[in-house]
């Protein structure tokens, strides 16, 4: 007991240290499960799907309208993770590819898949910019 009161500080330190890397392994500890998570991301007018697997692949379908995408994919990803494997485009109406600039700009993505159909939009020069910018692999889907 004596020790505790003569190294007061250093033991709160310690204990202090100590709690903090235990609540983030804790945090970070995500086993993969036998169950593919489906989430219909709320971002108003439009679509936005993410689908995380049993093993941590993760592919969001469509962007919704703008950047609310980016709020509500930050909701189930963890903090620091930037990770979406895939990212897929349905057809190039602003309001399922309005988010995505924001979200390839933001995220690492690893291929992004897309219809093939020819847009007028400036969202969709937009989108196709960044995707070279970053020299994301692009997958021609019909």
């Amino acid at each position: 007991m004596d020790f505790v009161k003569k190294y007061s500080r250093e033991v709160t330190v310690v204990a202090l240290i100590l709690s903090n890397f235990f609540v983030w392994y804790a945090i970070y500890q995500k086993r993969p499960s036998d169950i593919l998570t489906i989430y219909f991301l709320d971002i108003g007018q439009g679509d936005a799907i993410f689908l995380d697997s049993p093993t941590h692949g993760r592919m969001l379908i469509d962007g919704g309208p703008n950047r609310k995408v980016l709020s509500e994919i930050g909701k189930i990803l963890p903090f620091a993770d930037r990770r979406i494997d895939v990212v897929m485009e349905t057809h190039p109406d602003k309001d399922h590819i309005g988010g995505l600039p924001e979200v390839v700009s933001r995220y690492k993505v690893g291929m992004f898949i897309e219809p093939g159909v020819e847009s007028e939009s400036n969202v969709d020069d937009e989108l196709l910019s960044r995707l070279e910018d970053k020299n994301i692999p692009k997958l021609l889907a019909k």
